[in-house]
């Protein structure tokens, strides 16, 4: 009786763990548009920027957001864009996980992951739309599920560097 107790609690502490997993986004899941050099115009109006990443349209979000909505919350468009270089966690921070995810994993898309870890191609990875090298930037397509507007801090992790947070207005102003 003890071995099957010690059982349920050994598999529901292994689910508890998945859910809080890394999602691993990888080269052969990014996205590309119609000319690799367009990515990296970042507006500081509409994009965050921090190092080699950029989250975009999350702050166009913060003004005013998208009038899609599920029954109970928001489904927010930001795709990752990355420099080639080292892989980066982007994640959120755990006070905010309760009313924040990210959405980068199609198999996932109801509940969403608290962290992503996004793996930049080589450069000279082949467009899978021309067979043009990908060059320095890659894509993921994604972005964020939000229960209620509120203030949200992201956090960037890269080996060897502190962790960098940026606060961010999903719909309603940071104090």
């Amino acid at each position: 009786m003890r071995a099957l107790a010690l059982a349920g609690l050994i598999a529901l502490a292994t689910a508890a763990d998945a859910s809080a997993a890394t999602f691993d986004r990888t080269c052969e899941t990014h996205a590309e548009g119609p000319d690799p050099d367009e990515i990296v115009k970042p507006d500081a109006r509409r994009d965050l920027v921090v190092g080699r990443v950029m989250l975009l349209n999350v702050r166009a979000a913060g003004r005013e957001l998208p009038t899609y909505k599920s029954r109970d919350r928001y489904l927010i468009k930001t795709p990752v864009i990355i420099r080639t270089g080292a892989p980066v966690v982007v994640r959120v921070a755990e006070r905010d996980r309760k009313h924040v995810a990210l959405n980068f994993d199609a198999s996932d898309q109801r509940r969403g992951q608290h962290s992503v870890r996004f793996h930049p191609c080589p450069p000279d990875t082949e467009r899978f739309s021309d067979g043009k090298p990908l060059g320095e930037w890659t894509a993921y397509p994604g972005g964020l599920i939000l229960r209620r507007p509120r203030c949200v801090t992201f956090e960037f992790l890269e080996e060897g560097k502190p962790t960098v947070r940026r606060r961010v207005a999903l719909g309603k102003r940071c104090r």
